[in-house]
């Protein structure tokens, strides 16, 4: 089933499935029909898959679960098909344990809009439905990374925005201790410093001693 799953055949994969074969099981390279659907991203196999009980969170390549290698492998119209078929948005996985929100956070860059044709969908796309999907936003990696400190991390001022227009906390600290807008200044990545700073400052008002610094999360 995975080499009909790779070649997009979905009415293969049906049949396969209606004459009793396992919807989850591996082929000889220990691919699943689910993982080489999403690396055609192939929307058509994956409904055929979802809609029979594949498993969205078996691990795959490199420990990451589907959500998670779809987004890696930009296989965006994949990943938004396991979304809808319910995956979840917020487990982690990898030997790292990012988040699907930390693998698309790690993709932008300062140069977004000049990289990705009008129209196409682009990682801040992804983090939207994520976010929108109930992505933990201030999950932390095996480091103590967050999405946030990613993307300051890659001077992504659109997705640093993204996420703290969501709610995204600035002063989550990682294991070395380092807030987000320490990893962008370590990092030498000006916009992103600025972007928290500013981004930060407008929160001031809702706090009643007017102190705009952030807490570290427990």
């Amino acid at each position: 089933m995975t080499s009909a799953a790779r070649q997009r055949h979905d009415k293969t994969v049906k049949l396969l499935i209606d004459l009793g074969a396992d919807p989850n099981k591996a082929d000889g390279n220990g691919m699943t029909p689910l993982a080489a659907a999403l690396m055609r991203d192939h929307v058509p196999t994956l409904e055929v898959l979802i809609a029979n009980d594949a498993d969205l969170e078996v691990p795959g390549q490199q420990g990451f679960r589907p959500l998670a290698l779809a987004i890696a492998e930009k296989k965006y119209e994949a990943a938004r098909a396991l979304m809808k078929g319910g995956a979840d948005v917020s487990i982690s996985s990898g030997t790292e344990g990012l988040t699907p929100l930390m693998v698309v956070a790690a993709q932008t860059g300062p140069a977004e809009g000049s990289i990705f044709l009008p129209g196409s969908t682009r990682p801040t796309d992804i983090a939207k439905d994520l976010i929108a999907g109930g992505a933990d936003i201030d999950a932390q990696a095996h480091n103590g990374m967050t999405a946030l400190m990613i993307a300051a991390a890659n001077n992504s001022a659109p997705m640093i925005g993204l996420l703290m227009d969501a709610g995204a906390d600035p002063g989550v600290k990682n294991a070395q201790g380092q807030t987000a807008e320490d990893v962008a200044n370590l990092n030498d990545n000006q916009e992103a410093s600025q972007a928290i700073r500013v981004l930060s400052l407008s929160r001031a008002p809702q706090a009643a001693d007017g102190d705009s610094g952030g807490t570290a999360k427990q």
